[in-house]
């Protein structure tokens, strides 16, 4: 099954992003599955070469480069923990990695419980075939026995040994005694009833556990997750020897709690804590990691294997999981430390133990490497298409002649490929790279198929083969392999043994990579690339209309615990009992709180319907000050509960837009004076949804193109021409923008997050950049970056004896930046016909000066009686201040 998938997603792994449309549901779910299955496998291989390059001579393992984790404090757990994962994620028993570190670990003292648990669960993992197996036996036999004879007698519980007690120390006690068990280790019935007996003292009313009494008193994730995989543990000892069962039953109601308290908390995308579950730790931006949440993920792959959960708050865990860790991979490969990188290797393997399963319900399948294993068959070893290989590269420009077979490298430096540096992506980065130019040499030997080269560069690469030029790319390789065609004179090179292949790569900028293969890899950087540069590119509109409900009081925090939506319930908590609520906002981001009047300790409920007409896997990129929660037709999809400055793009959900239309609904939780919204839906691959609808409960999702007031809200999801067909006619041959009204007719495109501000009378009172004081019913218009021009688009019936068209502006600047204007360009458009009307060029009034309206003039008599998309698009310089165009009119004369 597992060749089937990997086949069957390497053939749609590229096209991450696209509708599956031409295979049937179920089909397209297996689809989906495989191209995760192929992810996850590419970042097992990433992640178990990062791991092994940390190994010293010794045969124990180290940082991680500069990132030091616990390895001062704990070598001993440091290295077992390392074998594990390793072993885990597929390495075979018997490779000289995992041999070595046996060995080291042999001769390892017992010395706290974090280390000696890591041993036991290291040595179990190894299998009764492999290196030095009845010395590992004994010593893991020894090992239980020092964990039990290093309990607690106070709490029943572990600590380091020293100190108070605490959950996560027993977590890991409790996993070592348990697989200490399937190799003859006997534990007393009462270790394990006190054991009951102290979790359920770290454990509140409200479910969640603590870590302990005097300090970080708090429910959390990580803890609660520690509690539950405890109580299952201590549970089947108990229920095997069948004794305490009044203990069990406590326990088994304390997990119903716990589980309780986790569904209303549960996110991939950080570790919940408090009552309310607002997260502690979190993954602060994509390709940065924290260590906290790493080991809440691990304790949810834990525990959700013991008791054969694969919904977690009603979602599918893994999933989630699997596409949070696969965005957050450092470029080298790994996450992090050494610790949280064999933490997520274990999270994304499901690395789940042999043991009791509640509910008689069987252990899931590890998933996520191809080659799968199982807790009852050794692991194999993770398939590569091409070992690394080494090259001979410099960093100094070498004398003429580089290239050529005989040129004498010796004096070059000697590192594996992929070179890489900067953030690059795409590869696994085995030799740094941190220049603007690189050389590189290897030999190889040629065989009788014919040679294809698959190279990933950044920026632009010249390749050569025994001398003659082979291939070339002019720019960067967008973070994947690209296959290129060797030059037919460099085919003819070719000889049976000695071949050279030599290349040189420039940097311009950005990141820095090289690697080139003579075989495909895989899909192991092309589905990386994809999780990584996923951000929506910039012509992915956000949504700007919305149907609105609340606000409603939120003063205990409680909003965002309940997974299920029920809107007749949200209805009745709404203040008035207001029903839904249409709203737009002209720029990117949603004031929630201005268009419902919510206030602080409130949230409401934001809803839009989504229509595609092809399958589609695509991503919600959600930006919000505090707490929110996703649904999409009712199913939950994030729960992600914190406190910080708003900003788009910050959260990503993945979405299955089905064909047809599906509801999606956000509860937006608000802490503060404001309740901001930013969100828009993107393909996996950043790239617009085609064809995709944003519609309200009154418009017809059967109907095609979108209706006038969702083509005002939304332009950005038509084609010029459809947009000119859907926007509404306005009401008069000038534009004077008197009236907020006014605004109904017209589309934006290129808005910051305020979008356009309307000012309906002037004054001194207003910051600057500032208008002609005293003016009337005046737009401003910033344009979100200086690359990007804001554009102003409105239809209009021009006048039958229209001569020309005028435009009333003015300019002004912050006199704290330099002047810099910018470009006026106004157009219209009548179905192929665009022609450009005018086109100026303005400065700014600066210093003391008011600014004055200027009144642009073009002819245009060629449209009389023409019904046109008229187009006024404002772009700043590229050196631009925050320069601010206002426009009082336009019109026909």
């Amino acid at each position: 099954m597992a060749a089937v998938l990997l086949s069957l997603a390497l053939q749609l792994a590229v096209g991450a992003g696209a509708g599956l449309a031409a295979l049937p549901p179920q089909d397209a779910d297996v689809a989906r599955r495989a191209r995760l299955a192929v992810d996850v496998n590419a970042a097992l291989a990433r992640g178990i070469d990062r791991v092994l390059a940390a190994q010293r001579a010794d045969g124990s393992f180290g940082p991680l480069g500069a990132r030091p984790g616990a390895v001062p404090g704990y070598p001993t757990g440091t290295t077992a923990l390392a074998v594990y994962a390793l072993r885990k994620s597929g390495l075979r028993a018997d490779h000289p990695a995992l041999v070595a570190a046996t060995d080291h670990l042999l001769a390892r003292p017992f010395d706290k419980t974090y280390s000696v648990a890591a041993l036991v669960l290291a040595f179990h993992a190894l299998g009764p075939h492999a290196h030095a197996a009845s010395e590992r036996e004994a010593r893991l036999l020894e090992a239980a026995d020092w964990l039990v004879a290093n309990r607690d007698p106070r709490t029943g519980l572990w600590a380091y040994p020293t100190g108070e007690a605490d959950l996560s120390n027993t977590q890991f006690a409790a996993l070592a005694l348990q697989a200490a068990a399937e190799h003859g280790h006997e534990t007393a019935s009462s270790l394990w009833a006190d054991v009951v007996d102290g979790t359920l003292r770290h454990q509140r009313d409200d479910g969640g556990f603590f870590y302990r009494g005097n300090y970080w008193p708090e429910p959390s994730g990580t803890m609660t997750t520690a509690g539950l995989t405890t109580l299952h543990v201590a549970r089947g000892f108990l229920d095997a020897a069948e004794r305490e069962p009044g203990r069990s039953r406590e326990a088994r109601e304390a997990m119903e709690r716990g589980w309780a308290w986790l569904d209303a908390r549960f996110t991939a995308t950080g570790g919940p804590m408090g009552h309310a579950g607002v997260l502690a730790d979190r993954f602060p931006a994509y390709g940065r990691s924290d260590h906290h949440h790493h080991y809440f993920l691990y304790g949810v792959e834990r525990v959700a294997a013991l008791a054969g959960r694969e919904e977690i708050g009603g979602q599918a865990w893994y999933p989630a999981v699997a596409d949070e860790l696969l965005a957050q991979e450092d470029p080298d490969g790994g996450w992090g430390t050494l610790e949280s990188t064999a933490m997520v290797l274990l999270v994304l393997k499901r690395a789940t133990i042999s043991g009791r399963v509640d509910e008689g319900r069987p252990a899931p399948v590890a998933e996520g490497a191809a080659a799968g294993a199982t807790p009852d068959a050794p692991p194999a070893e993770p398939a590569r298409a091409e070992p690394p290989v080494t090259w001979a590269w410099t960093v100094d420009e070498p004398r003429d002649g580089w290239q050529d077979p005989d040129f004498d490298d010796a004096r070059w430096a000697r590192g594996p490929g992929g070179f890489a540096g900067g953030g690059a992506t795409g590869l696994v980065a085995r030799t740094e790279w941190t220049t603007r130019d690189l050389w590189v040499r290897r030999t190889f030997d040629a065989t009788d198929g014919a040679l294809q080269l698959h190279v990933i560069h950044d920026d632009a690469v010249e390749i050569w083969i025994n001398g003659v030029h082979a291939a070339s790319g002019a720019t960067w390789s967008l973070g994947r392999y690209t296959e290129f065609a060797v030059a037919p004179d460099a085919l003819r090179t070719l000889r049976r043994h000695g071949n050279v292949l030599a290349a040189h790569v420039r940097d311009i900028g950005g990141g820095r990579s090289l690697d080139i293969r003579f075989t495909p890899p895989d899909g192991e950087a092309q589905t990386n690339a994809d999780w990584r540069r996923s951000l929506p590119d910039d012509d992915v509109p956000f949504v700007r209309r919305w149907e609105l409900l609340g606000p409603f009081d939120d003063e205990d925090h409680v909003a965002l615990l309940d997974p299920v939506l029920d809107e007749a319930v949200a209805r009745g908590r709404s203040v008035g009992k207001r029903g839904w609520e249409a709203a737009r906002t002209l720029g990117t981001r949603l004031r929630v709180d201005e268009a419902t009047g919510g206030g602080p300790e409130s949230a409401s409920w934001a809803a839009v319907t989504l229509v595609v007409e092809e399958e589609t896997d695509a991503y919600l990129w959600l930006g919000h000050a505090d707490g929110v929660r996703v649904w999409l037709d009712g199913a939950p999809r994030l729960v992600h509960h914190e406190h910080r400055a708003a900003a788009p793009d910050e959260l990503r959900v993945p979405l299955v837009l089905r064909p047809g239309a599906q509801r999606l609904v956000i509860l937006a939780e608000q802490r503060g004076t404001a309740c901001p919204l930013h969100a828009r839906i993107a393909r996996r691959d950043g790239r617009p949804v085609p064809g995709l609808r944003l519609l309200l409960s009154g418009d017809d999702p059967s109907a095609p193109g979108l209706p006038p007031a969702a083509a005002v809200a939304q332009p950005g999801l038509l084609p010029r021409d459809a947009l000119a067909r859907a926007l509404p006619v306005t009401p008069t041959s000038a534009l004077r923008l008197d009236r907020a009204d006014d605004l109904d007719t017209l589309a934006f495109l290129g808005v910051r997050a305020e979008g356009p501000r309307w000012t309906s009378r002037t004054s001194d009172k207003e910051p600057p950049p500032r208008p002609p004081k005293g003016a009337r019913g005046v737009l401003e218009l910033w344009p979100a970056d200086p690359t990007t021009p804001v554009r102003l688009l409105a239809r209009v019936d021009v006048p039958a004896r229209a001569k020309r068209l005028e435009v009333v502006v003015s300019l002004a600047t912050d006199d704290a930046w330099p002047a810099s204007g910018g470009r006026l360009v106004v157009t219209a458009r009548d179905g192929d016909d665009e022609r450009v009307l005018l086109a100026e060029t303005l400065r700014p009034t600066t210093g003391g000066g008011r600014p004055a309206f200027r009144k642009l003039a073009a002819d245009a008599s060629a449209l009389a009686g023409r019904d046109v998309l008229l187009e006024l698009a404002w772009s700043a310089s590229p050196d631009a201040g925050p320069d601010a165009l206002f426009l009082d009119e336009v019109g026909f004369r």
